[in-house]
């Protein structure tokens, strides 16, 4: 047994890494987990895609989901879950940065620093225009952020609402969807890659509910 704790501030910190791993190509793993569809058929090997919880400190190895080859992070983090703590931090890529994975960290007491979605749209102009989640994507609504401004903060820090979609992700039920709540970000452009910071446990309404942070030149060049 190990104490595994942030140094000094009682914070245990935790990231999450996807990779693709070849396997030997018995027919039993090639229908398991099936294989790249730029491969022809009796061509190279079945590959599993890997999803793994890593202690940040230690680089312990706590939990690792195995799925087959086309298969999105989100459909399989729920599995990651058990193995986090009330205060722990979770960092992981942009492929996890999701309203409803982050409202699931959030009711379970989690933190999170995830880089910002990819077709997640960052303005910080005070008071500016949100779409709702009913509006669907259309040329009219292109470029206009869905999230709600709500105050600033500073140069390039904002406090935004994320609110609930309409339409339920293939990973989630809809009742669990139903059941998570509205979600409040700090949007930052401070820190670097286009990082999400989001604090866990707090009501959606009080700034530290979920952070966002995002580097905003880094944002228009694509990330």
């Amino acid at each position: 047994m190990c104490q595994m704790q942030g140094g000094g501030t009682g914070i245990a910190p935790f990231w999450t890494m996807a990779r693709a791993a070849p396997c030997p190509s018995p027919p039993a793993l090639q229908e398991a987990f099936g294989q790249s569809t730029e491969q022809r058929p009796g061509c190279g090997f079945p590959v599993a895609h890997l999803l793994g919880l890593f202690h940040a400190g230690t680089g312990l190895l706590l939990k690792l989901v195995v799925a087959p080859l086309l298969t999105h992070d989100l459909a399989q983090v729920q599995q990651v879950h058990p193995a986090l703590e009330p205060g722990d931090v979770l960092v992981a890529d942009r492929g996890l940065c999701s309203y409803a994975h982050l409202a699931l960290l959030v009711q379970a007491g989690v933190h999170a620093v995830l880089r910002v979605g990819a077709r997640q749209i960052v303005d910080f102009t005070p008071g500016r225009p949100f779409v709702r989640p009913s509006v669907r994507r259309t040329a009219a609504v292109k470029g206009i952020p869905r999230s709600r401004w709500l105050k600033a903060l500073g140069v390039d820090d904002q406090l935004v609402m994320w609110l609930k979609p309409k339409t339920c992700p293939s990973w989630l039920t809809r009742e669990m969807l139903a059941a998570l709540p509205v979600l409040g970000f700090n949007e930052n452009g401070h820190l670097d890659k286009g990082d999400t910071i989001g604090q866990g446990g707090v009501p959606p309404w009080q700034r530290n509910d979920a952070t966002m942070a995002m580097n905003s030149s880094e944002r228009r060049s694509g990330w």
